[in-house]
């Protein structure tokens, strides 16, 4: 149908063209018509495509976007200069919440470490006045005072209020644990998150910047306890492909483990938007984007 009227379309412009005065109001208005409903067809398609393309999160039997949207400069000031050198703030943001509604993706990846809590407030809060929702991912940061198992479910029920959610799609461990300080907790946090995900907290527990042994070890734990490990969140794109060449694309196929991949467009660098062979501002002032792709198992 959208190719019969975007056929209309173009022959109604080719023939003003040929004998412009000749277009009455109403031929005006008929033009504009068809146009206005090729590109809402277009849009919708598009939509649907966007909607459509699903990944299962490890075994988990939950789906999401192959394609999410990573949420660490709503409300962050150190590195991407939140209503301060990024010359972007909370208008933005929301119009960027917007967007991603608006184009059919329904899956956001954020952390409580992301603006200090403000990336997760932002997204609780633009849900709740947009009346939408979308899938959320959000994170554990395993800072050197936290090492026991109860300190992912307490740190989730902050997100979760913060979120203004009772559960979330996606609770991962942002990182192993600080050598020496905690990361002899790994397998506590580990445990944590199967008390998350028992506690219905959690819909899916995976982690993040794992390599290859934290990964099968985190997996172990999680089998023992009946609870799938869903996901690990790394950094892969074109110009990264460390992960691939160690063999953690390899160890999560083998354990059916979904491999998220942050900055897929190394942070910029692959837009083609970065003002190379010139002088350009520090490099955080000139990463507008940030998203996750999902590579699947």
């Amino acid at each position: 149908m959208a190719q019969a009227q975007l056929g209309l379309m173009q022959t109604s412009v080719v023939r003003s063209r040929q004998c412009k005065s000749c277009l009455t109001p109403r031929m005006r208005t008929i033009r504009a018509t068809r146009a206005s409903s090729v590109s809402n067809a277009a849009s919708t398609s598009a939509k649907q495509a966007v909607q459509d393309d699903q990944a299962e999160l490890g075994k988990t039997g939950i789906k999401v976007n192959s394609l999410a949207i990573g949420a660490w400069q709503w409300g962050d000031k150190s590195f991407w200069g939140y209503d301060t050198y990024g010359g972007y703030g909370e208008d933005e943001i929301r119009k960027a919440y917007q967007g991603i509604v608006d184009s059919g993706l329904n899956f956001v990846d954020t952390a409580e470490v992301y603006g200090f809590g403000k990336s997760e407030k932002y997204l609780g809060d633009f849900q709740r006045k947009t009346n939408t929702s979308v899938k959320i991912a959000t994170k554990f940061a395993p800072v050197p005072w936290r090492c026991t198992s109860d300190a992912p479910v307490k740190a989730l029920k902050g997100s979760l209020d913060r979120l203004n959610q009772k559960s979330v799609d996606l609770y991962q461990i942002h990182w192993p644990g600080f050598p020496v300080l905690n990361s002899w907790a790994n397998d506590a946090f580990c445990k944590g998150l199967v008390k998350c995900h028992q506690q219905g907290l959690a819909k899916a527990v995976g982690v993040s910047n794992y390599n290859v042994n934290r990964l099968q070890r985190a997996n172990d734990i999680m089998k023992d306890s009946g609870v799938p490990l869903a996901s690990d969140q790394v950094q892969f794109s074109l110009l990264y492909r460390k992960h691939e060449k160690e063999g953690l694309l390899a160890k999560a196929k083998e354990l059916g483990v979904s491999v998220i991949a942050y900055s897929p467009l190394a942070q910029g660098l692959l837009t083609g938007k970065l003002p190379f062979g010139g002088s350009f501002h520090p490099i955080w002032h000139c990463l507008p984007t940030w998203g996750c792709s999902l590579l699947g198992r």
